[in-house]
């Protein structure tokens, strides 16, 4: 029995397919060889699934329009759903990896929830991922492959042909008489994926026979490695962890390679990628070693990391495009401010009297102060006192009547409590009403 039949009849290879959370498959079909070995196999499955092909355009081949028709082609004649996206690539920098990243973007704007995208890659991708990786310096622990199933926007991503070989595909496409697109640009060995397929691993494997197994042994094993090393960091995650973010005392209490394992383990959780090892020890340093008035920060990719009051906190970078001049507000409903959104919380003795509710919203311009116990006081120190870190600041929506600042709204996030200006607050036993904020993260990712 071929690799292909052994690993197509398993059980667990199907068993992704037919979980009862999955609504829809979506196949990723460029017209290769691979994708359409793995387009019939699922077209001839018994138990069917509502099924659709997605073919990304990247518009960079001279035939890219014509690959596009072939593939509408092949689904129309397996009655099978087509769907055909057309993204733009930059040329600039890294074209292969510009290409990856508009391509799972527009997986991502794809899928929905109860949909797996089902993708063709076999054995001979996974190794030349893994020396890529290696070849390039992968951030990870150990050796680093393509997962066979991880979460992707909506959905899931599947491999299920990920320990088959890219000739036994092509062999079952052969036997079975269909047509594929031989993309040249495949052979351009400009391209690090091309010179490491047609390039380097032949030169390896003359020398070493069973690199690919070899290889594929030792990514299973790291695989495990990984899975230990993020169970110890899930531990001190807990132990450490504090509010959003971790503390720098219980950090200094961790061995440096224990530290280093859960900052490694906590960037990738907040979604950012994995840093390089260098990074880490600059962290340790910059934030562990420095003096306790210091403020270290550090940009990285599309993060950024911070310290304040003791604790380290990651963020995606920010983009302060803030709304210019007043926005006028009735409390009526939440109101998105595309930083955030602002709303009003009713309540005895505490805020501003309801028929102060009509009110103007800005943003910091520098200078403001605000009547606290009947003295005026500057905006900066009073946001000091109530903990809102210093880029929280920047983007916080500030309450006015004419030109009175009245209100800073509360952050629960942060357990920032509203400030309401004494000459406005309500009495003791009187309605009233607060401001409360709430940011947008995905507003600052850039």
């Amino acid at each position: 029995m071929s690799t292909l039949q052994n690993c197509w009849t398993q059980s667990r290879t199907q068993a992704p397919l037919y979980d009862q959370s999955v609504v829809r498959w979506v196949i990723a079909f460029s017209g290769g060889a691979d994708s359409t070995c793995l387009l019939h196999l699922i077209s001839m499955l018994e138990h069917q699934k509502p099924l659709l092909a997605l073919h990304i355009n990247h518009g960079l081949h001279a035939d890219a329009n014509a690959w596009q028709a072939h593939c509408a082609r092949q689904c129309q004649a397996l009655d099978i759903a087509f769907e055909s996206i057309s993204v733009d690539v930059e040329t600039t920098g890294s074209v292969e990896e510009n290409a990856r990243r508009v391509r799972y973007r527009a997986f991502e704007s794809v899928l929905k929830p109860g949909d797996i995208l089902l993708q063709a890659h076999h054995a001979d991708d996974q190794v030349e991922t893994v020396l890529f990786n290696l070849l390039r310096g992968n951030a990870a622990v150990g050796l680093l492959g393509m997962p066979a199933d991880r979460p992707l926007g909506a959905g899931r991503l599947y491999r299920p042909l990920l320990t088959v070989p890219k000739s036994e595909l092509t062999a079952w496409c052969q036997e079975q008489g269909l047509d594929w697109i031989e993309d040249d640009s495949n052979l351009d060995t400009t391209m690090d994926r091309s010179f490491l397929r047609h390039s380097l691993l032949p030169v390896i494997e003359r020398r070493w026979t069973g690199i690919r197994e070899t290889l594929s042994q030792a990514l299973e094993r790291d695989i495990d490695a990984r899975r230990l090393l993020a169970d110890i960091a899930k531990e001190d995650y807990r132990m450490v962890s504090h509010r959003s973010g971790l503390s720098i005392e219980r950090l200094r209490g961790l061995l440096p390679s224990r530290s280093e394992n859960l900052l490694r383990y906590w960037i990738r959780s907040c979604g950012f990628p994995h840093p390089p090892q260098k990074m880490l020890q600059a962290l340790r340093v910059a934030f562990l070693d420095s003096a306790q008035d210091a403020a270290p920060y550090t940009a990285w990719q599309n993060a950024e990391i911070r310290r304040y009051n003791g604790v380290m906190y990651i963020n995606a970078r920010r983009s302060m495009n803030l709304p210019s001049g007043d926005i006028e507000y009735d409390g009526s409903a939440p109101l998105d401010l595309g930083v955030g959104a602002v709303s009003v919380i009713a309540g005895k003795g505490s805020g501003i009297r309801k028929s102060n509710q009509l009110v103007n919203i800005r943003f910091r311009s520098g200078g403001e102060k605000i009547n606290i116990r009947g003295t005026n006081r500057k905006l900066k120190k009073v946001l000091q006192e109530n903990g809102v870190p210093p880029w929280l600041r920047v983007h916080l929506p500030l309450i006015f009547q004419d030109d009175q600042l009245i209100a800073v709204p509360g952050v629960a996030a942060w357990n920032i409590p509203p400030v309401t200006a004494s000459d406005v607050q309500v009495d003791p036993d009187e309605e009233g009403t607060e401001f409360w904020f709430e940011e947008n993260c995905s507003y600052f990712q850039s």
